[in-house]
């Protein structure tokens, strides 16, 4: 990564690939592995977020987990979300 001044930082295609699959890996190895061993083009839509499409295809996982579970998975995503939080303060 070069950096041009305090508030400017210029990544190169495979260092922000990497960054996001080292993001990925943190909540699903499987997907981050797909990420890495593939092509993917990385852009901005018209409504401001930024895309990653990856080549090749990989199976969904569930969406909601067996019956039971759901308030555990709940409770995971809020620990990561905390935990991101976290680390930009």
């Amino acid at each position: 990564m070069k950096t041009t001044s305090i508030k400017t930082g210029y990544l190169k295609e495979h260092e922000l690939k990497q960054a996001i699959v080292e993001y990925i890996a943190e909540t699903d190895e499987e997907l981050a592995q797909h990420l890495y061993d593939n092509d993917c083009s990385m852009e901005w839509d018209d409504d401001g977020n930024f895309v990653v499409s990856i080549d090749g295809e990989v199976e969904d996982k569930e969406v909601f987990p067996a019956e039971g579970s759901t308030t555990e998975r709940v409770e995971e995503q809020v620990a990561r979300l905390n935990k991101l939080a976290e680390k930009e303060k």
